[in-house]
């Protein structure tokens, strides 16, 4: 990795959100109607999710997919490292089933990948992070995340927090994000997550202020407690921010599952491999059993009534994608973890 490290980093909109942190969402959206436009759904996808998709000094242009109305907005550049994950990235290929016209590359994380369809196979790639530090034992954590379901589900939280040795130290920001949008999950997801913090940290965690993690000098000998599964965007911009400061992965996340491609530098400390999908990529839109699945998801979820389940266009569905696709997405996940 041969990059230097970037002289502007942080993008304008991280100092702009540093002056009084990403903000609150548990007030809800800011409407003027009870049916939002495409770009307010944008815009609340955004506040829901900071300060995950905030923008980097990237060598690939970042793309949140669920920001595209029409594949022609792809055009603008060659090449896109895709930031979304899995729920967007299967709203996105259920609108574009095919390219098209379409000509530029995607690059999405591994872990995903499945989500891709036949007709979009060569125009896509694959992602995943990598450390050039040297892992050692550590007792100091930080972490930086949502409190929600579709951030982190319970089981994945429990594996996650399994990684902490004992008598361990947590410095933390976090945000919780209502659950009100699907009708499986309850309150027992926040209790999980805050019951797990309190059996693995004791008293020895330190809430603090998103401020006071962007002006850390440095994180060296720190190991990141990412809390983030995936769901709805797989690249977190604050991962990126601990790494470039010195901080260290968790040892299942630092080595890259194929050690094909190449290393693309973020900083002096890590940066992107990006590999081909290779011949043991598969496609679940060719399975019969997801499809199965997926009609099954839209048939249920907007059967329900109202009072059950919110509808996609009142205050407590903040996403652009409509109610079942989020149940897709959430199906989707176990279905994979099974197949393996």
């Amino acid at each position: 990795m041969r990059r230097s490290t970037p002289r502007t980093w942080l993008s304008a909109e991280w100092w702009e959100a540093s002056k009084t942190g990403p903000g609150d969402f548990l007030a809800g959206p800011n409407r003027q109607g009870s049916n939002p436009s495409p770009k307010e759904k944008v815009r609340e996808m955004e506040a829901f999710l900071l300060p995950v998709p905030l923008a980097y000094d990237s060598p690939i242009p970042l793309l949140c997919l669920w920001r595209v109305q029409k594949l022609s907005q792809l055009r603008v550049q060659k090449c896109w490292l895709v930031r979304d994950g899995l729920i967007p990235l299967l709203w996105f290929f259920e609108r574009f089933p095919k390219p098209e016209r379409t000509t530029s590359a995607l690059v999405i994380d591994s872990r995903w990948t499945a989500a891709i369809p036949p007709a979009w196979r060569s125009r896509c790639s694959q992602y995943e992070l990598e450390s050039r530090a040297q892992h050692r034992p550590a007792k100091d954590w930080v972490s930086s995340g949502l409190v929600s379901p579709l951030f982190c589900g319970p089981r994945t939280l429990r594996a996650r927090f399994a990684q902490v040795r004992a008598k361990a130290s947590l410095r933390c920001w976090l945000a919780v994000r209502p659950d009100t949008i699907s009708p499986r999950h309850d309150l027992k997801s926040y209790q999980v997550f805050f019951s797990e913090i309190n059996d693995r940290f004791g008293t020895n965690v330190s809430i603090v202020p998103w401020t006071d993690l962007l002006g850390a000098i440095s994180f060296d000998a720190v190991e990141i407690l990412d809390l983030n599964e995936g769901l709805l965007c797989a690249d977190d911009a604050m991962i990126h921010f601990f790494l470039a400061k010195g901080a260290q992965l968790p040892v299942p996340r630092r080595r890259p599952r194929a050690r094909r491609g190449k290393v693309l530098a973020i900083s002096n400390a890590h940066g992107w491999r990006i590999a081909p999908l290779g011949r043991a990529w598969h496609s679940i839109w060719q399975e019969p059993e997801f499809l199965t699945l997926r009609g099954f998801c839209e048939r249920t979820y907007r059967d329900l009534p109202s009072d059950v389940h919110p509808s996609e266009d009142t205050r407590a569905h903040p996403f652009p994608w409509p109610v079942w696709l989020t149940e897709l997405g959430l199906a989707t996940r176990d279905y994979l973890a099974v197949a393996g």
